[in-house]
């Protein structure tokens, strides 16, 4: 198999820091030719941080050829010095679920999408963020898209479809 699987389940990410991207999980799949899997079920991601420069994704961060599912997860008071309080897509192929999960008072301080970005340099790798049954409540940016931001000024591309979700 070419590809790999990340499963977590029933797990708590709470207090990790990273200096770039990421703050409790960085997934890249830069070198890989094929998809890797990605399925976080029931996992809540607290407190997390990321914090230096051009830092993104206070809980999570992935970017390339991924296939990622997020399913009843909670992202809370998660922090990005810039971009993606709570989770930054960057150059995601393939298409992003997340459902069932709630996103509560994640900050993007200097820039844009208080709990989630999905942005792209490449509009080929651009897959869509589908987004369902999920809450979203008062996240917070400091320029753009306080709870969710599709591109951006340098990352023109990103997609979405929100159904029955909620923004409070």
């Amino acid at each position: 198999r070419e590809s790999s699987l990340l499963r977590m389940e029933n797990s708590f990410l709470q207090n990790n820091h990273a200096q770039g991207k990421g703050g409790a999980l960085y997934i890249d799949n830069t070198q890989s030719a094929s998809a890797n899997q990605v399925v976080i079920n029931n996992v809540e991601f607290s407190s997390n941080s990321a914090s230096f420069g051009s830092s993104a994704g206070g809980a999570l961060y992935a970017r390339n050829a991924l296939e990622l599912e997020i399913k009843e997860s909670l992202f809370k008071e998660n922090l990005a010095t810039v971009n993606g309080g709570a989770v930054f897509l960057y150059d995601v192929e393939n298409d992003v679920t997340i459902s069932k999960s709630v996103f509560e008072k994640n900050r993007a301080r200097g820039g844009a999408g208080g709990a989630i970005v999905i942005a792209s340099q490449n509009g080929a790798k651009t897959g869509v963020l589908n987004v369902s049954s999920s809450r979203f409540i008062e996240n917070r940016a400091g320029m753009y898209g306080g709870a969710i931001s599709s591109g951006n000024t340098y990352n023109l591309y990103g997609s979405m479809v929100i159904t029955d979700s909620t923004f409070e």
